[in-house]
């Protein structure tokens, strides 16, 4: 898919943030929605392209989906030196972000190779949305309550890349009227 729109944007984020919950028929709450949607106004300006040296709407680090996506992998239950309460934990994982990706349950792991996984960061938004989900999920301590705490977890994921700081983030999110793209799906 190259074709990409702030709309397409938004209800992707709210899908992935939707499926990655317990209660998937549930909605997401709105900081985890604006939380993806913010980060995609920032890195790309809802565009296939981030800035830099980041992949895709999300602007998510190729390394970091390669690790996060290895760890997925689960052992084989017949290599019983690597079997351990850590496979279920990897299982589990697979399921949440498989379901977020491909809305499947239940599949078993697919192996990507690296140059496949940089096409799917760059032509596929909903697995890009889903990785760069997991991503936070992987590094917030607790959950945004507001705006600015957004834009707070924005930058500890982004900080290393340049000297953007939280405030690029929220003005991001006023230049590409994210607030108006939150609305486009349920949210006042």
């Amino acid at each position: 898919m190259d074709y990409i729109n702030p709309d397409l944007i938004a209800v992707t984020a709210y899908n992935v943030c939707q499926q990655m919950q317990v209660d998937a028929s549930a909605a997401p709450e709105w900081t985890e929605v604006a939380l993806l949607i913010g980060t995609a106004a920032v890195e790309s300006e809802f565009s296939i392209g981030a800035k830099g040296q980041r992949l895709g709407p999300f602007g998510v680090d190729i390394n970091a989906v390669s690790a996060l996506y290895e760890s997925f992998k689960p052992y084989s239950i017949l290599d019983h030196r690597r079997w351990t309460k850590d496979n279920n934990k990897q299982k589990t994982s697979w399921n949440i972000f498989s379901r977020a990706w491909l809305e499947v349950k239940n599949l078993p792991y697919i192996e990507i190779s690296r140059h496949d996984m940089r096409h799917l960061i760059v032509h596929n938004v909903r697995f890009a949305a889903s990785m760069c989900r997991w991503i936070y999920l992987n590094i917030l301590v607790s959950k945004c309550e507001n705006l600015p705490a957004i834009a707070e977890a924005w930058e500890l994921l982004y900080k290393d890349i340049d000297d953007r700081t939280s405030e690029d983030f929220m003005r991001a999110w006023a230049d590409n009227e994210c607030a108006t793209l939150m609305q486009v799906v349920g949210y006042n």
